[in-house]
């Protein structure tokens, strides 16, 4: 399974409920493991609870798919074409409601509806005993940080981080593809306990 920002609860909740067809996971700056608690959100998800505001900035003005540059180690990385293309599904203001549902899905509070699941998929995440891969990117102004805690959670995934920003599939294609190789060839949690057996 292969997931980056929301990607990675959706690709490690498809896991977790078929977790005999998972040979290996690569996370790329996402927030799979169980939320700490207690919870501290960025401000960006703050603001997508900004009654009103919030609707206007992302339903209006299309946010934050304007300056999703700024979010890049490498800003040229996302130019005008990949604006064109991260912007094309939300061309109707009737289409993007989809950035603000998910910007709002994340957790702050025990009674937040998404607590249950993502502890759920944290819990799994945590105990998968299969091959897995970080790719981070640590000049993310939103998950650059969260590396630290993956690493402690997920001793065992091999890490390949770079100065990249949040769209690390833009800015550092390579690294992803490789870490998905390294996955992909690495043998399976039941081939390595046949081995040591």
């Amino acid at each position: 399974l292969v997931g980056q920002d929301w990607g990675g609860p959706v690709a490690a909740g498809v896991g977790a409920r078929s977790r005999t067809r998972v040979h290996g996971l690569v996370f790329a700056n996402t927030a799979v493991l169980r939320p700490k608690r207690p919870f501290r959100t960025k401000a960006f998800h703050r603001l997508a609870r900004v009654p009103l505001a919030s609707d206007v900035l992302f339903r209006l003005g299309n946010f934050p798919i304007p300056f999703l540059d700024y979010v890049q180690g490498d800003r040229s990385t996302i130019g005008t074409q990949e604006k064109r293309a991260y912007r094309w599904p939300f061309e109707r203001v009737r289409d993007r409601a989809g950035p603000l549902a998910l910007a709002r899905m994340v957790p702050n509070a025990e009674t937040h509806p998404s607590t249950p699941t993502i502890d759920e998929v944290g819990a799994w995440v945590e105990g998968f005993m299969g091959p897995s891969a970080l790719v981070w990117g640590t000049r993310d102004p939103i998950l650059g940080r969260a590396l630290t805690r993956h690493i402690e959670l997920l001793p065992d995934a091999k890490v390949y981080e770079s100065n990249a920003g949040h769209f690390l599939q833009e800015e550092v294609p390579d690294l992803v593809t490789g870490a998905i190789r390294g996955v992909l060839d690495a043998p399976s949690a039941s081939a390595k306990s046949a081995v040591n057996s």
